[in-house]
C-alpha cells in the first residue's frame, strides 16, 4: 500500500510541475507578445500575466479537488462511487462557471489570460510521463516497479 501512496504523491508532484512549467511558458508568451516588446511594461501585460497566474492557481485547486474526489470514490462501492464522481464533477463545473463569470464581468483581468492559465491542467496531465522521466533522471531516483 505504501508503494501506491508513493506513486500517487509522485504523480501529483509531476502534474503540479507540469502546471508550473506550462504557466511559465504562458508567462513568457505574455512577456514577449502582449502589450509591446519584452522591455515594455504596460498594464495590459501586467494584467495578462496576473490572469495567467490566477488561472494556474485555479487549475491547481481544480486538480487537488479532482484528486481528493477520486480518492474518496475509490473507497466507496460501485454505485456510490459513480454518484460521488458525478457530484464532484458538477461541483467543479459550478465553481468554474462562477469563477469565469466573475472574471468576465469585472473586466480587471483579461478573460482569455485566465482561461489560458486554467487550461494549463490539460497539457500538464499529458506531459506527466515526460516529467516523470525527467524527475527520475535528475532526481537520482530509481524507477518504482
Amino acid at each position: 500500500m505504501k508503494k501506491k501512496n508513493d506513486r500517487l504523491k509522485e504523480t501529483i508532484r509531476e502534474v503540479l510541475a507540469g502546471i508550473i512549467f506550462c504557466g511559465i511558458v504562458e508567462l513568457l508568451i505574455c512577456l514577449f507578445f502582449v502589450g509591446g516588446g519584452p522591455l515594455c511594461i504596460s498594464m495590459v501585460k501586467i494584467r495578462s500575466m496576473a490572469g495567467v497566474v490566477l488561472g494556474c492557481l485555479f487549475a491547481v485547486g481544480w486538480f487537488f479537488h479532482m484528486e481528493r474526489s477520486l480518492k474518496e470514490a475509490v473507497a466507496m462501492g460501485e454505485k456510490g462511487a459513480s454518484f460521488h464522481t458525478r457530484k464532484g464533477y458538477a461541483f467543479r463545473m459550478v465553481i468554474a462557471a462562477a469563477f469565469f463569470i466573475v472574471v468576465a464581468f469585472t473586466k480587471v483581468i483579461p478573460f482569455l489570460a485566465v482561461l489560458a492559465g486554467v487550461l494549463t491542467l490539460k497539457p500538464a496531465v499529458y506531459l506527466q510521463p515526460l516529467f516523470h522521466r525527467c524527475l527520475l533522471k535528475f532526481g537520482g531516483k530509481e524507477e518504482m516497479g
